[in-house]
């Protein structure tokens, strides 16, 4: 594989988990979600997916509920791995503790690239919620 094209058709990692590269994307497909996580490839963070041993929803009923992607390994969700590889864990904390979070502009909880992700104050959240979000529907 040359530096510029990295792709593979499918790893599986599981038993009902597969990765696949494309680029500058890994896909993840966990068995019984209707779509891909995705974050952005370098080797490193390819060998975190390889390990997160993601959570895999076993009921139509948690499939629904389930928001973001969740590594039973790190105990975290997606995006708080692919921050912490960026930035760090420390200051992932720092920020929760302040009352941020993590959000994802397109609102797609399973989009976990780094430029689909910024910190916003919890209760502009809400805001964001309750009136943008609503907004965008329409």
């Amino acid at each position: 594989m040359s530096e510029n094209n990295k792709e593979f058709e499918r790893l599986q990692i599981s038993n009902k988990v597969s990765i696949s590269v494309y680029n500058d994307c890994i896909s993840i497909n966990i068995e019984g979600m209707n779509k891909l996580a995705f974050v952005d490839y370098s080797e490193d963070m390819l060998e975190i997916i390889k390990n997160a041993r993601f959570r895999v929803p076993r009921t139509p009923e948690t499939r629904l509920n389930h928001k973001y992607p969740y590594s039973n390994e790190y105990g975290k969700t997606l995006h708080q791995l692919v921050f912490d590889f960026y930035f760090s864990e420390e200051q992932r904390t720092e920020l929760y503790a302040r009352k941020y979070i993590i959000e994802h502009l397109d609102n797609d909880g399973f989009n976990c690239r780094i430029s689909n992700l910024y910190f916003l104050k919890d209760i502009k959240n809400t805001y964001k919620g309750w009136h943008l979000d609503k907004i965008s529907k329409e």
